[in-house]
């Protein structure tokens, strides 16, 4: 359901339209829920703070987006992980492994209810698999890697040691944002723009060639390159 925000705060635009993944506009459930609503992607806020696209009130009901429920993975209990199986990295914090992409377990070292040490395919170092960290596939996504691998190329599942930039999708998007993180960062010491950026962003493995294309354009063109990349 989408919704309009009646007032500007530090993540949301007076008047700016929202998806919300849930609401309660009742007097009924659990404390913490009630009058509250969960806007996708902004996190929670009251419910008296928004309108339908009409300008109307909420409806007084216990409202759950299903499109997003069908997206929630249940919490997985790491001693059922399996030799074999395939996992999907969570995150962004490792230096080959890129967020949304599928790996293959070739090892389980340890594993507890909550967390497992393990190796991926083609990857020797152990890696710390949690529910944040990871998360395993759905029957969707196993139904469509089932399909590929009659129909297509079989999908491949190894941990690539190249420099995790060189895989990404939007690089002109990582690009901008490091420079922006690092004009604001009052912690740059004597470095460079540039050099900081790169210094502070490890895992993408970043060089100064990289930036070389955007520095040489006006600043109206480069921000222009990020929107469209946004798209």
């Amino acid at each position: 359901m989408k919704v309009i925000s009646k007032k500007s705060s530090k993540k949301l635009l007076k008047g700016g339209e929202y998806i919300a993944d849930s609401f309660n506009n009742t007097t009924v459930g659990q404390r913490w829920t009630i009058n509250r609503i969960k806007i996708k992607g902004f996190g929670n806020y009251l419910c008296r703070d928004f309108t339908d696209v009409d300008g109307k009130p909420l409806p007084q009901i216990n409202y759950v987006n299903q499109e997003s429920v069908s997206n929630v993975v249940e919490r997985f209990n790491c001693e059922d992980l399996k030799v074999g199986d395939i996992v999907v990295c969570n995150v962004d914090s490792y230096k080959y492994l890129l967020k949304g992409a599928k790996y293959r377990v070739s090892k389980i070292i340890e594993s507890s209810s909550w967390n497992a040490m393990i190796n991926l395919e083609g990857y020797g170092r152990s890696i710390r698999f949690t529910n944040w960290s990871f998360r395993r596939l759905t029957i969707q996504e196993i139904r469509e890697i089932a399909l590929s691998s009659i129909f297509d190329t079989p999908e491949k599942f190894s941990v690539d040691f190249v420099r995790k930039f060189e895989k990404e999708n939007n690089q002109v998007k990582i690009l901008v944002e490091t420079i922006a993180k690092s004009i604001i960062d009052p912690y740059r010491h004597q470095l460079d723009v540039v050099d900081w950026g790169i210094a502070k962003n490890k895992t993408q493995s970043l060089k100064k060639s990289d930036f070389e294309n955007i520095l040489q354009l006006p600043l109206s063109e480069v921000l222009k390159m990020y929107e469209n990349s946004l798209k």
